[in-house]
């Protein structure tokens, strides 16, 4: 897991723990390939996220397709975001603001 150490030094938890936590969070997840994901939204996804992260397009390209929401903590992905009329992407900051957290 890429992000396997950071986790473990900000959570103060011990690798297993750690692989405790994951795998009951894992199971909870439904993934999806991207190859169910049609031309027409990964080609708007890339016109979205043109200049500003490319590596998030399959995730802008999901959102697209399935009218759901994209929450993302890069603050600078959801305001270009937005400046191109996507308006169905949250960042971390405006959810907990949402959830009063």
């Amino acid at each position: 897991m890429l992000h396997k150490a950071k986790l473990i030094k900000l959570s103060g938890f011990v690798e297993g723990e750690v692989d405790i936590l994951l795998s009951s969070i894992l199971k909870q997840i439904e993934f999806i390939s991207e190859d169910i994901i049609e031309s027409e939204h990964w080609e708007y996804a890339d016109r979205l996220t043109s200049g500003v992260d490319s590596k998030d397009v399959s995730f802008v390209a999901l959102a697209v397709q399935t009218g759901g929401w994209l929450w993302t903590g890069d603050k600078k992905l959801s305001v270009h975001l937005k400046s191109m009329g996507f308006d169905r992407v949250i960042n971390t900051a405006e959810l907990y603001s949402q959830l009063e957290i």
